[in-house]
């Protein structure tokens, strides 16, 4: 199980007991699995680690791994239509599911902003 102690600013760190991850799906590949490692640490200090949302965790982390081994494949033999076709597919659907987390600083400031609207600023009334 990798170290997941966040670092929060400098010396404080936040530990997270073993009991609050999400069990990790058997993945067939390491990369998939990688990738699953790095989103719960990411994801934890969140609301975004609900049972309801681990199938799409899951996915995609999936797609990372699939992407990785296609990228792989293009990289091997460029002129090969077909695996360059499949590692743009499933970075594409990478990169879908990791945006419906906020994994990325455009995706961030989306949720922040989402979230800012629903709770608000309430007024005083008069």
């Amino acid at each position: 199980m990798p170290d997941l102690s966040l670092v929060d600013g400098g010396d404080d760190v936040l530990q997270f007991s073993n009991s609050e991850l999400p069990e990790k799906p058997d993945f067939v590949d390491q990369e998939a699995s990688d990738c699953w490692d790095v989103f719960v640490r990411e994801l934890l200090p969140t609301d975004r680690l609900k049972p309801e949302y681990l199938p799409l965790l899951r996915a995609t982390c999936e797609m990372y791994g699939l992407y990785r081994a296609s990228y792989i494949a293009a990289q091997r033999n460029p002129t090969d239509k077909d695996c360059r076709i499949a590692a743009t597919s499933y970075f594409s659907q990478y990169e879908r599911g990791a945006a419906r987390f906020g994994l990325n600083p455009i995706d961030i400031a989306r949720i922040k902003s989402i979230t800012k609207q629903k709770t608000g600023v309430r007024r005083r009334q008069a």
